[in-house]
């Protein structure tokens, strides 16, 4: 994907995340680069999917590429359903707050977009 496809991406996923409240449903498909997308990756050394909390996308100084502010939880899944199962809970662990990952690195991994929920004012904290 080209820097600027990358960009307009990330300028669509801000807009459409203008909105504020836990519970409220996104309008349209949530992606990657979606505040408060839940998406579950792939990672070295572990089976299944571990599940990561999308609280920002930035781009890179060099407009090539974008940083994900993300929260990373201790939750595994076997699968994308139970990966959905767990981001539909309340009852995540953290692991890494506010982690910060390239996307360009992120998406060599198999991932996918498994819920959305607007960030809560705890979540957005932890980007101030």
């Amino acid at each position: 994907m080209s820097w600027r496809a990358r960009l307009a991406l990330v300028f669509v996923a801000l807009a459409a995340s203008a909105c504020s409240g836990e519970n409220e449903q996104h309008v349209v498909p949530a992606e990657l680069t979606t505040p408060g997308s839940f998406v579950a990756a792939s990672e070295t050394g572990i089976p299944g999917y571990r599940l990561n909390r999308v609280l920002r996308a930035d781009v890179l100084p060099n407009q090539r590429d974008v940083y994900l502010h993300i929260n990373v939880y201790r939750e595994v899944a076997q699968s994308f359903e139970d990966a959905e199962k767990f981001a539909k809970t309340k009852e995540l662990t953290l692991l890494t707050p506010n982690a910060l990952v390239i996307l360009s690195d992120f998406v060599t991994r198999d991932y996918k977009v498994v819920w959305f929920r607007t960030l809560t004012p705890e979540e957005e904290a932890f980007l101030r």
